[in-house]
């Protein structure tokens, strides 16, 4: 049985091979152009390490190898099902569940294309929930003025933040998220291609 990673690089990195095949280097550069090392740490090596474990784990399939000029040789890896099936689990815990762990909720952003808009929508429904249960627990259980009022001050914005971005996803066209999705694609193709 495959095991289970915990981090949200993990999800990071699957969340690009949906978008279509390519290889770590390619996935590296196109999480730092996300934006995403700003909120988890994204090294080349810790992501070819983590290639090798999501490959002993089955969530990846190396599905070609290639070398440009004077570059190494690269493999390109696909998302395999069980990887697929791991993305969506991912994706609906981080979306829904509020979670003190470093980017795990810009990861969820990341994941949103592969959920389709009405489940996106009532799992950010239930983190919103969950963020009104926290801030409910901050004003009945102080501990210190100021740090209370600064977290509550966090929770009340992620959950305007979250208000917000499901009246977005309720009220933009059937297929905006997909058409977000295939130009991402793309553009990943586009980098696999330049790299090989």
């Amino acid at each position: 049985m495959a095991r289970r990673h915990s981090n949200t690089l993990a999800a990071a990195v699957l969340a690009v091979l949906w978008e279509g095949p390519t290889h770590p280097y390619a996935v590296q550069r196109t999480l730092r152009e996300q934006g995403l090392d700003r909120s988890i740490k994204i090294s080349r090596g810790t992501v070819y390490l983590l290639f090798g474990q999501l490959t002993k784990d089955g969530h990846v399939a190396a599905v070609a190898t290639g070398r440009t000029a004077n570059r190494p040789t690269h493999t390109v890896f696909t998302l395999t099902e069980p990887g697929r099936a791991q993305l969506l689990d991912w994706a609906k815990e981080l979306l829904s569940v509020p979670s003190t762990e470093h980017g795990a909720f810009p990861t969820g952003l990341r994941l949103l294309p592969v959920l389709p808009p009405a489940e996106a929508a009532t799992l950010l429904r239930a983190r919103c929930a969950a963020l009104a249960a926290e801030i409910s627990t901050v004003r009945a259980a102080p501990s210190h003025p100021l740090v209370d009022e600064y977290r509550r001050a966090q929770l009340e914005l992620e959950q305007d933040f979250v208000d917000r971005l499901i009246a977005r996803i309720e009220h933009q066209p059937a297929d905006s998220g997909r058409r977000h999705t295939r130009t991402a694609a793309a553009r990943g193709r586009s980098h696999q291609l330049e790299e090989s």
